[in-house]
């Protein structure tokens, strides 16, 4: 589990990072992010929408691998940035696993400059 101070929890920080912040996007996963108000503490939120998934089942089961691609990762992110990851409709279709989502992350992050 992420701690508290990990976490973006109001929609208030969601909307920022949405409209202040860039994006990303591989084949399965988009990542949204914005600048910080803590430059030493990064904050993750996941957004799993009803098209990924209609039962809350699949959505929380997209989240929890998430959440374990993203502590294995936390280290090595920069920190004092505001990110949103989003899975795409397009991983319904086949069984995803933490090391795919992981890896993928990982290059994503690669991609936009927030890993040391």
């Amino acid at each position: 589990m992420l701690p508290k101070e990990n976490r973006l929890k109001n929609s208030k920080d969601f909307q920022n990072t949405y409209t202040k912040g860039r994006f990303s996007s591989s084949k399965q996963l988009t990542l949204r992010f914005a600048k910080n108000k803590n430059p030493n503490v990064s904050s993750f939120g996941f957004a799993v929408g009803k098209k990924y998934s209609k039962t809350a089942v699949g959505r929380n089961r997209a989240k929890r691998i998430l959440r374990s691609a993203i502590f294995s990762l936390k280290q090595d992110i920069i920190p004092g940035f505001c990110l949103i990851i989003c899975i795409n409709k397009l991983t319904v279709e086949k069984k995803i696993s933490v090391v795919e989502i992981t890896s993928e992350l990982r290059d994503l992050l690669k991609k936009c400059n927030l890993l040391k």
